[in-house]
């Protein structure tokens, strides 16, 4: 990194700290320390593409609405074959409404991320599956998106979870 953006950030991360001191030292705190270990954006997304290990799918993540001045956890939820659910994340089958899975993270401040396998040629359901093909090779691209995701977000990490359905 130059020294001119070097000094261009510190720069900026001052001023952003110091127009923030006038809302209490709480704020402040709470400001710090989420401008410093949040780098994802603080929405809910849906089919976003990742790479990793010669493979490339879509996934979902939630993480709008949550307190980020308290631990917040990952919910991880992937499914076998088919991903009705996850293909379908406003369907109240499985992701949306009130008491859907995106809901129900929520509740517990929870990050949620649902892949979608990377495998599209799949003999079973509608041509996508986990466990035909090359399931170590998806199992390492999964790990990569955890990876990638924990390094956006502060994840405590004494907090993850992993389901699915099959």
């Amino acid at each position: 990194m130059s020294t001119n953006v070097q000094f261009a950030l510190t720069s900026l991360i001052i001023i952003f700290v110091e127009s923030t001191i006038s809302l209490g030292a709480a704020q402040v705190q709470r400001t710090i320390r989420i401008s410093a270990q949040v780098t994802g954006e603080l929405t809910d997304r849906t089919n976003l593409s990742f790479t990793s290990n010669g493979y490339t799918s879509t996934y979902h993540l939630y993480a709008g609405g949550l307190d980020w001045s308290k631990s917040v956890s990952l919910l991880i939820y992937t499914d076998g074959s088919d991903e009705f659910g996850l293909k379908n994340p406003e369907s109240s089958y499985l992701l949306g409404g009130s008491d859907g899975m995106i809901a129900v993270a929520k509740k517990h401040n929870m990050v949620l991320l649902t892949p979608l396998s990377p495998n599209k040629d799949c003999s079973d359901g509608d041509g996508s599956c986990w466990y035909l093909g090359d399931p170590s090779g998806y199992t390492k691209w999964a790990e990569d998106l955890v990876t990638q995701v924990q390094s956006q977000y502060p994840i405590d990490k004494q907090r993850i979870a992993f389901g699915g359905y099959s």
